[in-house]
């Protein structure tokens, strides 16, 4: 009787906490995880063909982002598509995986008196100062041996990952996603 009634409080509350996530989920307080089809890292390793990278394009869209006083968390997407092409053959260059670094970025303080002395820029100021977040993006690059690669010959890739982000002020949060010398700047909102 007692293995019963642990059993069925243990299933309960397994239940029940299951309910309260998928619940933060639909009202917003909790951002789901991200997706990716190719693995992140955000250490610096072996990196030694690198040379066969080429970016042809970058696109960044915002997945998800319902920020309000009980979530700081958004959700992006990034498609990024180009070549792989290596001078020696029978090593097939790939995407191993793809590393991402974030930073703030201060923008100047200003020195006369009709710009706003504070070191957070506003939004009507954007375009003329630096983004106050910089989330650089580069596809890290491996071989395997294949003997139908042939040297110097072009591969197209193509993938598309989300990662989430945590906004870091009230108001705006102006972040650039920068990849291999594309950039897309976008904006995200922080409601109380």
């Amino acid at each position: 009787m007692t293995k019963r009634l642990l059993l069925s409080l243990a299933l309960s509350l397994i239940i029940i906490t299951g309910g309260f996530y998928l619940l933060g989920i639909a009202a917003g307080f909790i951002t789901r995880p991200a997706s990716v089809d190719v693995p992140v890292t955000y250490k610096v390793g072996w990196w030694p063909s690198q040379e066969a990278l080429l970016v042809t394009d970058l696109k960044v869209d915002v997945v998800k982002s319902d920020l309000n006083m009980f979530n700081s968390h958004s959700l992006l997407s990034y498609q990024i598509q180009g070549t792989l092409s290596l001078p020696r053959g029978g090593w097939e260059p790939y995407v191993k995986e793809i590393h991402i670094s974030e930073r703030y970025v201060q923008p100047p303080i200003f020195e006369n008196d009709s710009a706003p002395k504070s070191v957070v820029a506003t939004k009507k100021h954007w375009k003329n100062y630096s983004p106050q977040a910089i989330l650089e993006i580069t596809p890290v690059i491996a071989t395997r041996y294949r003997k139908t690669y042939k040297a110097n010959e072009s591969i197209t890739f193509g993938f598309t990952n989300e990662h989430r982000i945590k906004s870091f002020w009230w108001g705006d949060n102006f972040l650039a996603i920068q990849c291999m010398g594309f950039e897309e700047m976008i904006t995200i909102r922080q409601r109380k």
